[in-house]
């Protein structure tokens, strides 16, 4: 519709605010442009022997942590995860079994 503007963020961001905004008849805007705020992933948490390549945090949309095993284990499962745009981790923490 004339007068509307509609508002989306990228993938990866989440949309902060209104959606739409409508022109007035004094010709300002009904509601304050919003903002892209980048998606966050929950905090990992590994256990011994389990090794973190970063332990950093907030993680956000795209980053990428790498595991690896303490000397004398090796690594059962996925060998790093992505955060994805949804939020979420691309696969599970994997473990570490003795050889």
């Amino acid at each position: 519709p004339e007068g509307v503007a509609t508002f989306t963020c990228d993938e990866g961001y989440n949309l902060n605010g209104a959606s739409t905004t409508t022109c007035q008849a004094d010709l300002s805007w009904s509601n304050d442009s919003p903002t892209c705020n980048i998606v966050q992933c929950p905090l990992i948490t590994a256990q011994a022997p389990v090794i973190l390549s970063s332990g950093g945090s907030p993680y956000s949309y795209q980053d990428e942590v790498t595991f690896s095993c303490a000397e004398g284990y090796s690594l059962d499962g996925a060998a790093s995860v992505t955060c994805q745009a949804s939020g979420t981790w691309s696969d599970v923490v994997p473990t570490c079994i003795g050889k």
